[in-house]
């Protein structure tokens, strides 16, 4: 058998490399494909059905190498069960074997005569029986090294199946297709599919489900689009509307697009690019036309994988497009006052490949290009730009009836210009806590203003810095500034730049405030006093300068929340007398400055009212008695006092508390007294909401 595969090889040498063409694009597929069936292989097969009106057609494949080279071995399997009769699902599924025979591929005597008459079928039949199976794809480095590291296995295994996909002849002769006829209309089918006799690993079985009544015909490709080229046309057409139906497609051309539409691809047109790298979303060809000056019609047809060929597409249309093979050169540029001539030459053999040329303009050297002449005359060589700009970039375009063109490159040409801009307007800022600063100013009414130069400086009386590394184009500028610092503004000013590097003046200086995130220093409570005539604080005010006042703070001894007491800006000091008589209370200040930022409070004092409800109509009574060496007080009762506290002063001495009297007594007797000395008593009575005292008295003993 290996001889005779080895005369049929050489019958079919010419095959072989006419194939190199099909090989090479298709290898790139196979290697990524096998390369990803290397990591953990698993063993199946797949099955694919078409209903047609009067027979169902299957097409199955294996997974694997092993799984192919099993099935051409011992053959497949393939059970029917009907499973719906007159579209009622039955009970008791009726099983058939299909055929009664394992399928297997046709043994090679029977090959060969098929193997002539289909290149597809030659491929499979080398692939199962060939003694050897080394894939030539030419001379091109790359693809030899993809080839190279493919094992003759999988090199058997892969042009088997797409020989298979090709060609329904290769795929009945490999064994991977039949048909079932004996079909009925309302009747649905599950098919299995196995090997015949099972290997020594194990094989997934494949499944469809299908009837007659699925028959759908094949859709037509969509979308068919051709771009014309110098004898060329790109055609496209989508890849979704086609996506499952056809392995292969068919292009076909006409010179008149009624009819006479004949074949412009030898072989099929075969999408062999993997779809796990992602594609374009479009099939494409590119055929080569006779000629530019006349219009072809194009259409395109499919091929499925059970050999159906689907209807047309819409037919398309294109018309060559002549190209300019030389460009223009532009060789003269010449300044007469206020006009620019231009000159330019363009090679002999292009001339007649010319319609006309167009004249573009432009400020920048690579963009913004806009048309200022068309000069419909293949002979001119001159143009006349009676307004130019100040500096001007020119390239001239050749362009032909067909809309081909081609340009030049660019050439700079420049007026005299020593008139400078004038200095910007309208500087203003605006700036945020986080230090983002945006400028913004008027833009110059000059034409030829190439941009703006931002300066900057931290006092008025500094020199300024630029801080712009190229012109800003626009009129705005966003810098970023420095909050946390002790120069509480910054300035600004800018100056514009013509494209002749022409700078204008400064604009008036800008003066910013920068955003103040640093409250004041908190100011400190130096003294309390409690005194009859109420609390008696001082302190040391804020020092920062941005203050703009303080406030004093009170709150009852135990509560959470502080109330303004009084509102300031330089004083020192205060006295509260509005606090309720015997009542703690706890004092703090706290500065605020310009930007409405609060320092943190002082550290709280405390202190007590003892003047409030002084009960000055009440008077002291007294008696003095030498005989029992006594001082005898009396006064009058004040409602709800449930205590009278004796405070008692030698002369030029402090007060300090000597006694207390309580059950509603109006008298004390002072018997620690001695003569020539001098007395000062003061009595304060004890209320539960105040704290009330008696006018003091002196007394002479």
């Amino acid at each position: 058998m290996a001889k005779d595969f080895s005369e049929k090889q050489t019958q079919h040498s010419n095959l072989k490399n006419r194939m190199k063409q099909i090989y090479g694009l298709i290898l790139i597929t196979f290697f990524t494909y096998n390369l990803n069936a290397q990591e953990g292989v698993k063993h199946e097969l797949r099955l694919l059905s078409r209903p047609l009106k009067d027979s169902i057609l299957l097409r199955w494949a294996p997974s694997d190498y092993e799984t192919w080279k099993a099935g051409i071995s011992v053959g497949y399997v393939i059970e029917r069960f009907t499973l719906v009769k007159d579209n009622i699902l039955i009970d008791k599924p009726q099983k058939n074997i299909l055929p009664p025979q394992p399928i297997k591929p046709l043994p090679v005597n029977q090959l060969e005569p098929l193997a002539d008459a289909d290149n597809y079928t030659a491929i499979a039949a080398e692939a199962m029986y060939g003694e050897s199976f080394k894939v030539s794809a030419g001379k091109t480095p790359s693809i030899m090294d993809i080839t190279n590291k493919l094992t003759e296995q999988e090199n058997r295994f892969s042009f088997a199946l797409f020989a298979a996909d090709q060609s329904p002849m290769a795929a009945k002769a490999s064994g991977l297709w039949f048909t079932d006829r004996n079909v009925v209309k309302g009747e649905k089918y599950l098919y299995k599919i196995y090997l015949s006799l099972p290997p020594v690993f194990a094989v997934d079985t494949g499944y469809t489900y299908t009837g007659t009544d699925e028959y759908r015909e094949l859709p037509k490709p969509a979308n068919l689009s051709i771009e014309g080229g110098d004898k060329l046309a790109t055609l496209t057409w989508s890849k979704d509307a086609s996506a499952g139906y056809y392995t292969s497609f068919l292009i076909e051309r006409s010179n008149n697009g009624m009819d006479n539409f004949k074949p412009v691809n030898k072989e099929p047109l075969i999408n062999t690019i993997d779809e796990k790298v992602g594609t374009l979303p479009f099939h494409y060809y590119i055929d080569t036309m006779p000629a530019n000056d006349h219009k072809y019609f194009y259409r395109v047809r499919g091929i499925s994988p059970f050999g159906e060929k689907g209807p047309y597409s819409d037919t398309a249309s294109v018309t060559g497009i002549e190209q300019i093979k030389n460009i223009p050169h532009i060789t003269r540029k010449e300044i007469f006052g206020d006009t620019v001539l231009l000159g330019w030459e363009l090679e002999e053999a292009a001339i007649k490949q010319v319609s006309g040329f167009k004249v573009l303009r432009s400020d920048q050297a690579d963009i913004g290009f806009k048309e200022i002449g068309n000069i419909k005359d293949n002979k001119a060589r001159t143009f006349y730009d009676t307004k130019p700009m100040p500096g001007n970039y020119y390239k001239i375009l050749a362009y032909n009836k067909h809309g081909a063109s081609c340009v030049s490159f660019p050439v700079l040409v420049q007026l005299a210009d020593s008139i400078p801009p004038a200095p910007p307007t309208g500087l203003t800022a605006t700036a945020d806590t986080t230090g983002k600063l945006v400028l913004r100013w008027k833009r110059n009414t000059e034409e030829d203003i190439y941009g703006y130069r931002v300066y900057r400086a931290n006092a008025s009386y500094e020199e300024y810095s630029q801080i712009t590394v190229a012109p800003v184009i626009d009129t705005f500028f966003v810098d970023q500034i420095t909050i946390k610092t002790l120069s509480k503004k910054v300035y600004y000013q800018i100056l514009a730049v013509d494209k002749r590097q022409n700078f204008s003046g400064f604009s008036e200086p800008l003066e910013v405030q920068r955003p103040d995130i640093m409250p004041p220093v908190s100011p400190v409570i130096t003294g309390l006093e409690s005194t009859p005539k109420g609390v008696v604080l001082h302190w040391a005010n804020s020092t920062s300068d941005d203050v703009v006042k303080h406030n004093l703070y009170r709150r009852v001894t135990g509560e959470k929340n502080w109330n303004i007491l009084f509102t300031f800006k330089n004083d020192t000091a205060y006295t509260d007398s509005t606090g309720i008589a015997g009542t703690t209370y706890q004092y703090t200040l706290a500065a605020i400055d310009s930007a409405g930022l609060q320092s943190l409070y002082a550290k709280p004092v405390s202190g007590k009212n003892i003047s409030s409800g002084i009960k000055k109509v009440s008077e002291i009574r007294f008696i003095i008695d030498r005989k029992k060496n006594c001082i005898v007080l009396t006064w009058d009762k004040i409602e709800g006092a449930s205590e009278y506290q004796i405070y008692k002063a030698e002369t030029d001495k402090s007060f300090t508390l000597y006694s207390s009297v309580k059950n509603g007594s109006n008298n004390f007797r002072d018997n620690n007294v001695k003569p020539e000395t001098n007395y000062n008593y003061l009595i304060k009575a004890i209320l539960p909401q105040a704290v009330l005292f008696y006018k003091s008295v002196l007394i002479k003993y």
